[in-house]
């Protein structure tokens, strides 16, 4: 049988999470691009599982989550 399926379309905000601190000559930043996630409670959930993590735990505070608009999704879903 076959499986039934509805076309969608939506614009969803997104979410970029950093890790951006000044590196030790206070002339070069470093900058870890963590990911883009669907929502807020998911970028803070991210930051939470990295905080004292090798490479961040220095630097806990510098962390940017930040609002970077919205995507535009189309697609099919299955009923």
């Amino acid at each position: 049988m076959a499986e039934a399926c509805r076309e969608y379309m939506g614009e969803r905000e997104v979410f970029l999470v950093q890790h951006v601190h000044t590196l030790d000559d206070d002339e070069e930043e470093d900058v870890k691009t963590i990911g883009i996630y669907s929502t807020r409670e998911a970028a803070r959930q991210a930051v939470e599982r990295l905080r004292l993590r090798p490479g961040f735990r220095d630097a806990p505070a510098a962390f940017q989550l930040t609002l970077t608009g919205s995507i535009r999704t189309v697609g099919k879903m299955a009923l």
